[in-house]
């Protein structure tokens, strides 16, 4: 009893701070809306008191929101929340969970990881990013989590990328500084998927020519060293012709 009116109070005096947890966070969609139109983009359609209307979600499932908003394939979040789950047995949902979600909604990603130079592919296209972020806990403790958030818009002149993270509108931020919570794993969607490809067939074609130059190597010392020992057994012969003989 002493701890259900504990945990009221807190609710009550702390609702961002409870709602946070691996349950999941309270969010209107509208909100992210908001942030969709600040970046220029359309949101879905929808009535207002359905979009008005608070909503149990999760980073997961506002990153996947909004990249489904940035393919042109938006889709509600209740939907997004119901497929993802905010009351798994895990507390966060993966990277994979939210590529295989996308999918089936015909949007195609790539998965990636990697650093600066995974940053520098989101130019015209977009990715979610698996970061960690530190959380507050009731008694002062500290906790760090998985998080996501959506990055595009590189720009290569400041090295600045335009950033998603809800419930904050969207804002530019230094490459450096965007690396540092960031763990590696992203996904990464249009043009910045085909650049990903083409990278990778650049270092396939690398690693092909090295092997093949490296085979040619091998060959030519090869052939080198039979012609040399076919020489020196022609020598041998000249001067013990009975001897190689056998006789």
């Amino acid at each position: 009893m002493k701890k259900a009116l504990a945990l009221h109070f807190l609710a009550a005096a702390f609702p961002r701070l409870i709602a946070a947890g691996p349950a999941g966070e309270l969010l209107k969609e509208s909100s992210l809306d908001e942030i969709l139109m600040v970046a220029g983009l359309t949101a879905r359609p929808g009535t207002a008191a359905e979009k008005d209307q608070l909503q149990e979600t999760t980073c997961a499932a506002n990153a996947a929101y909004l990249a489904l908003a940035l393919a042109g394939n938006p889709e509600p979040l209740r939907d997004i929340v119901c497929a993802l789950g905010v009351s798994a047995p895990t507390p966060e949902t993966s990277l994979e969970a939210i590529r295989q979600f996308l999918r089936e909604t015909g949007i195609s990603c790539a998965a990636v990881r990697g650093g600066t130079e995974v940053l520098g592919m989101v130019r015209s296209g977009f990715a979610i990013l698996h970061a960690t972020r530190p959380q507050n806990l009731p008694g002062g403790g500290v906790e760090v989590t998985g998080h996501y958030l959506v990055v595009d818009d590189y720009d290569p002149v400041t090295g600045t990328l335009r950033v998603y993270d809800p419930p904050a509108l969207p804002y530019r931020s230094l490459a450096g500084d965007v690396l540092k919570p960031w763990t590696g794993h992203a996904l990464l969607f249009g043009d910045s998927a085909w650049a990903l490809s083409r990278r990778n067939a650049g270092l396939t074609a690398t690693a092909v020519g090295l092997l093949a130059g490296s085979v040619l190597c091998f060959l030519a010392s090869v052939w080198n060293l039979r012609r040399k020992s076919s020489g020196a057994l022609q020598e041998l012969q000249f001067i013990f012709p009975g001897w190689l003989d056998g006789g």
